[in-house]
């Protein structure tokens, strides 16, 4: 809805509006049918009627004036996430999407006046774009002629030094100015490559038979710190070595999870190669993505769709885990000042925890799987509307009270066009397989 921000804060006061709103949009029914039972409701003030009637067009692309966070989908698509309204826009600039050029990594560059209102997209096909949150356009920045395969990584010392690496093990400083590629490689089958958030001109490489590196942009031919592997197990066997994502909780101390079900910790100022922290989940764990929280802490997700904190220095290591996944965790995001992580798995939703209840806050559908969610780094409107109504229930609570208003006959009678979707119940969406936007 883009009829107002008092009309979204009123809106959440009224658990039958989303059913309603959505109902109408299904249905392609009379938009003044639609104002007229809000009306009757007073979710609409008689000064918005007029403006109501004007804005909304039932399943045309509705554009709110900040976003809370922008999703990379797996068909190529950038959505700008609004979790006031629980719904998304698609921001890219393509007619027919294709899972053949999917976003892979999403990266914030500032602009001239160093404001960070640009997004780096990184396509599959080796394509470098800029999307503008001021103008919403787009700008083509490079086309990568190094390396193959996903984008693991990517970061920025500047907004014309770019670094990403690939999955095949291609370490790439880009001088976009220049137009240079400097190549470095790292090892094969990277899963993820890190910058450490302390320390600009350090990254961090791992990947399958691929350990920890640590390595310094500025001299990059040797690695500053390579990880031994931990010792044999019990039956005097090697572990294997599958590194899915890394995380720094200090300049000189840093996390990573295994597709393997393993944390580790390593101390690069102790003088010692193998990990100082190494423990299991669960014995079937493995881990997708991982994020830092505070000071020891990290939060990771698995292929299960099990998200827990942990606390690397307690005896007991879990904190608490978070519910309300179906499906692996594609990524992890903590706000930077706010007690809140954002995520997304392949069961296509966004979804916004608070750290410390382990409550559910929002959810967003996005109808495609995504690769990569990241935070709005101007923070518009994303604490506003956490915190816009304290009263009002969690999605958790809603989910809990609703019935399944949307059945599958209804589902297809909307014909999945509709780039609006309000939450509900999850099963409803990862029970059909239904036509990717």
């Amino acid at each position: 809805l883009s009829c107002g921000q008092n009309v979204i804060n009123n809106a959440r006061k009224y658990a039958f509006l989303e059913n309603a709103v959505w109902l109408f949009v299904v249905l392609r029914s009379d938009k003044s049918k639609l104002v007229k039972v809000l009306l009757a409701k007073n979710c609409l003030s008689e000064k918005l009627e007029k403006n109501s009637q004007s804005n909304l067009h039932c399943g045309s692309i509705i554009h709110f004036s900040s976003m809370d966070a922008y999703a990379a989908s797996e068909n190529g698509l950038l959505k700008g996430l609004n979790f006031g309204s629980n719904s998304f826009v698609n921001l890219s600039e393509i007619s027919n999407p294709s899972a053949a050029e999917p976003v892979d990594y999403l990266h914030w560059l500032t602009d001239e006046d160093g404001a960070p209102t640009l997004l780096l997209c990184t396509c599959r096909d080796g394509r470098l774009r800029i999307y503008k949150t001021g103008d919403k356009s787009w700008n083509e920045f490079f086309h990568l002629k190094s390396g193959h395969g996903r984008v693991k990584g990517l970061c920025s010392l500047d907004e014309n030094v770019i670094v990403l690496c690939r999955e095949s093990g291609d370490l790439i400083i880009l001088n976009a100015e220049r137009e240079e590629e400097v190549k470095v490689n790292v090892g094969p089958e990277i899963s993820r490559m890190r910058q450490n958030q302390f320390n600009h001109n350090v990254v961090a490489t791992g990947g399958k038979e691929n350990d920890l590196k640590l390595w310094s942009l500025s001299e990059p031919q040797m690695p500053l710190f390579s990880a031994k592997n931990v010792r044999n197990d019990f039956l005097d066997l090697r572990v294997p070595v599958w590194i899915r994502d890394i995380a720094f909780v200090s300049e000189n101390i840093l996390a990573t999870c295994t597709a393997y079900g393993q944390i580790r910790s390593y101390d690069t100022r102790c003088g010692q190669r193998r990990p100082v922290v190494d423990f299991h989940w669960f014995e079937d764990s493995s881990f997708t993505a991982m994020t830092n929280h505070e000071d020891n802490k990290i939060i990771a997700g698995d292929t299960r769709g099990r998200v827990g904190l942990f606390d690397l220095r307690a005896k007991v290591k879990l904190v608490h885990n978070f519910k309300g996944f179906n499906g692996g965790v594609t990524s992890l995001q903590c706000h930077e000042t706010l007690p809140y992580v954002i995520s997304s798995s392949i069961d296509r939703f966004v979804r916004v925890h608070e750290l410390e209840t382990k409550k559910m806050l929002y959810k967003v559908y996005c109808k495609s799987r995504i690769n990569h969610v990241i935070l709005n780094k101007n923070g518009c409107s994303f604490s506003s509307a956490l915190h816009a109504d304290k009263n009002s229930p969690t999605v958790d609570e809603v989910d809990d009270e609703s019935s399944d208003t949307y059945d599958s006959e209804s589902e297809s009678t909307g014909s999945g066009d509709s780039d609006v979707m309000p939450f509900n119940n999850q099963t409803d969406y990862v029970s059909h397989s239904s036509k990717q936007d």
